[in-house]
């Protein structure tokens, strides 16, 4: 009984993978691996030895750079709705003739894109964290589970 608590033990505590943690940052983001600090090649080199987990992981990062350009490219096109229902405000107030030009489409094409780009960076975002909890998940670490079958109880070794 001593030496099946023993292993147990020993089972228990070891593990074939490395637990990484990505915290986000303004620019970019830091990865953990095991309460250390490590580089984003690492990182991916750790993530490639489980494959689902990495191509997850790229899908949400593709797709996180899509709602950049979507972003950038939305609010240029707000901005220039908005600065051009100012200016013919302002032309308007001073009694200059204005080509009647309204900014209402820009802005309605403007915001639509805004939100669509939050969508696709929210979904992304969600995308790497699934990616991440897929690597993190211990259904392939080194351990003991116990079970219960018609001889009485036991433990299995699970690879």
């Amino acid at each position: 009984m001593k030496k099946l608590i023993l292993i147990s033990i020993m089972f228990i505590g070891l593990s074939t993978s490395a637990q990484i943690i990505y915290q986000p940052t303004f620019f970019g983001g830091s990865y953990l691996m095991d309460g250390q600090y490590v580089g984003e090649t690492q990182f991916k080199s750790m993530l490639l030895k489980n494959p689902m987990a990495y191509n997850m992981w790229n899908e949400g990062t593709a797709n996180l750079t899509t709602g950049y350009i979507v972003l950038y490219s939305s609010s240029a096109v707000l901005g220039w709705g908005i600065g051009t229902s100012l200016g013919n405000s302002i032309v308007d107030d001073y009694g200059y003739s204005s080509d009647d030009s309204s900014g209402t489409p820009f802005i309605v094409v403007g915001g639509i894109g805004l939100i669509g780009a939050y969508y696709l960076m929210t979904k992304a975002q969600e995308k790497r964290e699934r990616a991440l909890f897929h690597y993190n998940d211990k259904k392939d670490a080194v351990g003991l589970k116990p079970i219960m079958n018609n001889n009485g109880g036991g433990f299995v070794i699970t690879f």
